[in-house]
């Protein structure tokens, strides 16, 4: 009869642990990354279509001062806001 071998416990880091925890969760819910990747991908693709087609002439005066301001900083904060809402969608269903 042959006796069994003494059992053997592995140390595992808490960083380690850690890394696998965020690996399986992304393996479990992939929509944590893919979500925010094609909002992300869907407004590159925005701001590309509206440059090309709405780009202003180039010797026109300007009208206000601020006025140039706030349409270069309008499509930005949609974008940021856009980008926000659909990860906090995420984070709710997740």
């Amino acid at each position: 009869m042959t006796t069994p071998a003494p059992a053997v416990t592995v140390r595992v880091s808490r960083w380690r642990q850690f890394c696998w925890s965020m690996r399986r969760e992304i393996w479990e819910n992939r929509s944590i990354y893919l979500v925010p990747l094609g909002v992300g991908v869907l407004i590159v693709l925005a701001t590309a279509i509206n440059v090309m087609h709405m780009a202003p002439p180039l010797h026109t005066p300007p009208l206000d001062p601020g006025l140039p301001h706030q349409a270069v900083e309008a499509p930005f904060i949609f974008a940021s806001l856009l980008l926000m809402f659909s990860t906090m969608v995420v984070s709710v269903f997740y």
